[in-house]
């Protein structure tokens, strides 16, 4: 992804559909700041031809940025018109057609079309051979007309699950599958990234620092070859002079070798955005500094889960709670306790609210075993319990009091909501006692209000709103300039959004 600014679609009015007798007839949504965080890159593909001839084009996020030999990275486009459920995990440039095809990992039977200037061209549906179907789709490439073996065809990195084994997919342009590799599951068992490796061959990478070169045969030729400073080889390509590009999730460089797979650091790229934080999983408003808490878990050079705090202008990080170091996994949404100016995180594996002081100190533990892993989680300092939604219940927010005994409970089964992902407690002179937003999963983009008792007020879908895919967490900022305001942050992108509902 390149430093250059990212352009994003964002509807700032938008009718709300009234679920109750409580409610508002019209708000306006307004983005107030956004930025990305860090890098995301979950593929790479090389332009032969049209406007970007000769870049890396490297998908990021929800953004296409592109980098030729001898110039600075720059944004070629967003895919956040395509009709896809998550952000984007596979990309491959087709030069017969001067289109790009584009893989939502879950969606394992469509491919998106997109022009060179992001404009959706419609999609096209996979056709697997003998009735497989993967669970998830990863990296894309493309095998020139050139090639002794399916040429002008893709190749598509499928995953199964269920068999424990991975898959390359070769089909046609048009999306019929006309062969199948599959890979021995003691190479690996889960294939990010992969690439044409003239004349007859081809590269994969499977979720770690390591590259295999493969005969159509599934047969190992070569390797695997590791790359230091990195943990996650997303993006695989061989570039017309022959060198070979992989790129990491979060490292935000294209590591070059030659064609024989040897370094190249001095060729090496860089496109590094933002804070370099990555994989925002939580957000917090700490009122007693008047800064962002952000949890993120990411991958590169090692493995970094921790809580950063961020001024409200978003341009440091700086380390709180370092989350490894205490044996956990940064995949907690967040919430602060400003009577007792502590951090509360919901630990998921052991299903725990971890409660942290300002100088990254566990201070306590709170048991919710009992209801399952925490999600969604908040405070509410005027009661001084917590609002918390459960893995296993994700239509119910739980109310819990400091010791984690369950209070009450609000059911939303009969909304439209498909989950409760996130909650944050606001505006507690509500005559109800206060209010709650809750966003729901990607299969809705619906955000949704309610008064203190779980009624609902009113509702907006997100993504239409706030440009949003993914968003992890949501925390009502309560004290600075921009009090009233909320903030999230999408974890597909990496992306820290603030804005107001009025």
């Amino acid at each position: 992804m390149p430093k250059a600014k990212r352009h994003f679609l964002v509807l700032a009015l938008l009718g709300f559909t009234v679920l109750s007798a409580i409610h508002i007839d019209a708000q306006v949504v307004k983005v107030l700041q956004r930025k990305r965080l860090g890098n995301q890159t979950e593929d790479i593909t090389f332009v032969n031809n049209g406007p970007w001839a000769n870049n890396v084009a490297i998908l990021d996020g929800n953004q296409v940025g592109g980098i030729a030999r001898g110039h600075k990275p720059r944004a070629l486009f967003d895919l956040f018109q395509l009709g896809i459920r998550i952000s984007p995990r596979g990309i491959v440039f087709m030069p017969p057609e001067t289109l790009f095809a584009v893989t939502d990992g879950t969606e394992v039977s469509t491919l998106f079309l997109v022009d060179s200037h992001g404009q959706a061209e419609g999609t096209r549906t996979i056709q697997y051979m003998n009735g497989f179907l993967p669970d998830f789709t990863e990296g894309m490439a493309y095998i020139p007309e050139n090639s002794p073996n399916f040429p002008d065809d893709l190749i598509v990195a499928a995953n199964s699950f269920s068999l424990n084994q991975a898959f390359l997919e070769i089909m046609e342009r048009n999306g019929l599958v006309v062969g199948e590799i599959a890979i021995d599951p003691s190479i690996t068992t889960y294939i990010t990234g992969v690439a044409f490796h003239a004349p007859d061959r081809i590269l994969i990478s499977g979720a770690s620092n390591l590259i295999w070169d493969l005969d159509f045969n599934g047969n190992v030729v070569a390797g695997p070859v590791s790359v230091d400073g990195t943990g996650d080889i997303e993006g695989l390509v061989q570039i017309s002079n022959g060198q070979i590009a992989a790129a990491d999730y979060d490292a935000a460089t294209l590591f070059m070798f030659d064609t024989n797979l040897n370094r190249l650091p001095k060729e090496d790229r860089h496109y590094k955005i933002g804070l370099g934080i990555s994989v925002l999983v939580g957000i917090a408003w700490d009122t007693d500094t008047s800064q962002y808490l952000v949890a993120h878990n990411g991958f590169s050079p090692a493995e970094t889960q921790e809580i950063v705090a961020i001024p409200p202008n978003l341009t440091s990080a700086t380390q709180v709670v370092n989350l490894a170091g205490d044996g956990f996994n940064g995949n907690q949404n967040l919430a602060y306790l400003p009577d007792k100016h502590l951090i509360a995180a919901g630990s998921r594996p052991t299903q725990q609210i971890l409660l942290f002081d300002n100088h990254g100190n566990l201070a306590d533990q709170i048991d919710v075993s009992a209801f399952g892993a925490p999600i969604g989680l908040d405070y509410i300092p005027t009661t001084k319990q917590f609002a918390v939604s459960f893995r296993g219940a994700l239509l119910t927010v739980d109310i819990l009091d400091g010791k984690g005994n369950l209070v009450r409970s609000m059911d939303f089964s009969s909304t439209a909501l498909d989950a409760v992902e996130s909650v944050t407690f606001f505006n507690p002179s509500d005559p109800s006692g206060g209010e709650f937003m809750l966003l729901g999963g990607s299969g809705a983009n619906l955000a949704v209000i309610t008064d203190f008792q779980g009624n609902v007020k009113a509702e907006f879908n997100y993504r239409e709103a706030l440009g949003v895919i993914n968003p992890s967490d949501v925390a009502a900022i309560t004290t600075g300039a921009q009090k009233g305001a909320f903030s999230l942050v999408d974890g597909g992108d990496s992306q820290l959004v603030v804005f107001t509902v009025q």
